[in-house]
């Protein structure tokens, strides 16, 4: 993850982070939560899929297609 410029998180390593840019050129931080065990990635970035399929997935083997998109559940919660 470091090669494509986020820092993992002092408090939990399984964040990590990087400034980014809004289109409308506002800064802010995009997130990636990276828990290996559960093969479990969670992108929060107004770019999330594109991080995802263009940068992570060149590196990380991106099994589940249908689970590609905006979350439906985490930690046992329903997003709606």
């Amino acid at each position: 993850m470091n090669h494509l410029h986020f820092l993992s998180c002092k408090a939990d390593p399984d964040v990590w982070m990087r400034k980014a840019a809004k289109g409308d050129g506002s800064e802010y931080w995009e997130y990636v939560l990276l828990y290996t065990n559960d093969a479990l990635v969670l992108v929060v970035s107004e770019h999330g899929e594109q991080v995802l399929r263009q940068e992570i997935g060149k590196y990380f083997e991106l099994v589940k297609e249908e689970s590609i998109g905006p979350p439906q559940l985490y930690l046992s919660g329903r997003m709606h």
